[in-house]
Protein backbone atom coordinates (compact mmCIF):
# COMPACT_ATOMS: atom_id res chain seq x y z
CA UNK A 1 0.00 0.00 0.00
CA UNK A 2 0.80 3.33 -0.80
CA UNK A 3 0.85 5.97 2.23
CA UNK A 4 1.19 8.75 0.63
CA UNK A 5 -2.08 7.84 -1.88
CA UNK A 6 -4.18 6.94 0.74
CA UNK A 7 -3.39 10.39 2.73
CA UNK A 8 -4.37 12.10 -0.46
CA UNK A 9 -6.86 10.08 -1.26
CA UNK A 10 -8.43 10.50 2.22
CA UNK A 11 -7.55 14.22 2.37
CA UNK A 12 -9.50 14.66 -0.92
CA UNK A 13 -12.39 12.57 -0.21
CA UNK A 14 -15.55 14.51 -0.35
CA UNK A 15 -17.43 11.99 1.33
CA UNK A 16 -19.19 10.32 -1.54
CA UNK A 17 -16.48 7.86 -2.47
CA UNK A 18 -15.34 5.09 -0.25
CA UNK A 19 -11.28 3.95 -1.31
CA UNK A 20 -10.69 0.06 -0.53
CA UNK A 21 -6.73 -1.53 -0.68
CA UNK A 22 -6.17 -4.57 -0.71
CA UNK A 23 -3.26 -5.58 1.55
CA UNK A 24 -2.04 -9.30 0.58
CA UNK A 25 0.10 -9.36 3.51
CA UNK A 26 -3.18 -10.01 5.74
CA UNK A 27 -5.87 -11.01 2.39
CA UNK A 28 -7.85 -8.47 3.67
CA UNK A 29 -9.05 -5.14 2.15
CA UNK A 30 -8.31 -2.41 4.00
CA UNK A 31 -10.03 0.94 4.38
CA UNK A 32 -9.11 4.26 5.79
CA UNK A 33 -10.31 7.56 7.14
CA UNK A 34 -13.71 9.00 5.98
CA UNK A 35 -13.89 5.83 3.67
CA UNK A 36 -13.28 3.70 6.31
CA UNK A 37 -16.51 5.70 8.34
CA UNK A 38 -18.83 5.31 5.41
CA UNK A 39 -18.49 1.69 4.67
CA UNK A 40 -18.66 1.00 9.15
CA UNK A 41 -22.23 2.84 8.18
CA UNK A 42 -22.89 0.95 5.58
CA UNK A 43 -21.72 -2.05 6.99
CA UNK A 44 -23.88 -1.70 10.09
CA UNK A 45 -27.22 -2.20 7.95
CA UNK A 46 -25.86 -5.68 6.45
CA UNK A 47 -25.20 -8.45 8.80
CA UNK A 48 -21.55 -7.92 7.94
CA UNK A 49 -18.98 -6.72 10.25
CA UNK A 50 -15.74 -5.21 9.66
CA UNK A 51 -12.66 -5.05 12.36
CA UNK A 52 -12.26 -1.15 12.97
CA UNK A 53 -9.46 0.36 14.42
CA UNK A 54 -6.80 3.59 14.14
CA UNK A 55 -3.52 3.49 12.33
CA UNK A 56 -0.82 5.16 14.36
CA UNK A 57 0.96 4.83 10.93
CA UNK A 58 -1.68 6.41 8.77
CA UNK A 59 -3.27 8.98 11.79
CA UNK A 60 -6.47 7.99 10.30
CA UNK A 61 -9.54 5.14 11.46
CA UNK A 62 -8.67 1.90 9.92
CA UNK A 63 -11.29 -1.05 8.50
CA UNK A 64 -10.05 -4.26 7.65
CA UNK A 65 -12.72 -6.31 5.70
CA UNK A 66 -12.59 -9.46 4.20
CA UNK A 67 -14.03 -9.99 -0.02
CA UNK A 68 -16.55 -12.18 1.49
CA UNK A 69 -17.70 -9.50 3.94
CA UNK A 70 -17.94 -7.07 1.39
CA UNK A 71 -20.50 -9.16 -1.15
CA UNK A 72 -23.89 -8.46 1.09
CA UNK A 73 -22.76 -4.38 0.48
CA UNK A 74 -21.78 -4.49 -3.01
CA UNK A 75 -25.05 -6.64 -3.57
CA UNK A 76 -27.39 -3.95 -1.88
CA UNK A 77 -26.32 -2.01 -3.85
CA UNK A 78 -26.20 -3.48 -6.71
CA UNK A 79 -22.64 -4.18 -7.63
CA UNK A 80 -21.27 -7.47 -8.46
CA UNK A 81 -17.21 -8.57 -8.55
CA UNK A 82 -16.29 -11.59 -10.55
CA UNK A 83 -13.50 -14.18 -8.95
CA UNK A 84 -11.44 -12.82 -12.23
CA UNK A 85 -11.74 -9.36 -11.65
CA UNK A 86 -10.68 -9.57 -7.72
CA UNK A 87 -7.47 -11.32 -8.73
CA UNK A 88 -6.71 -8.33 -10.48
CA UNK A 89 -7.22 -5.36 -8.32
CA UNK A 90 -5.59 -4.26 -5.45
CA UNK A 91 -7.39 -1.08 -5.50
CA UNK A 92 -11.04 -0.23 -5.88
CA UNK A 93 -13.10 3.22 -5.30
CA UNK A 94 -16.82 3.36 -4.79
CA UNK A 95 -19.13 6.60 -5.24
CA UNK A 96 -21.85 6.64 -3.15
CA UNK A 97 -24.93 7.90 -4.73
CA UNK A 98 -27.68 8.58 -2.37
CA UNK A 99 -28.15 4.85 -0.34
CA UNK A 100 -26.01 3.47 -3.74
CA UNK A 101 -22.63 3.10 -4.61
CA UNK A 102 -21.27 2.62 -8.00
CA UNK A 103 -18.27 1.31 -9.57
CA UNK A 104 -15.78 4.12 -9.95
CA UNK A 105 -12.39 2.56 -10.67
CA UNK A 106 -10.34 -0.45 -9.72
CA UNK A 107 -6.63 -0.48 -10.88
CA UNK A 108 -3.64 -3.36 -10.50
CA UNK A 109 -3.14 -6.33 -10.15
CA UNK A 110 -1.89 -8.07 -6.82
CA UNK A 111 1.53 -8.26 -6.25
Amino acid sequence: MHSDRITLNEVCNDGQTIHLYYNATVGLWTVFGLSAYHLTTLTASTASTAVASYSDDMQMSVVLVSYEQLQPLLRACHQSLNDASRQSQTTMSYTLIGPFLTAATTSGPHN
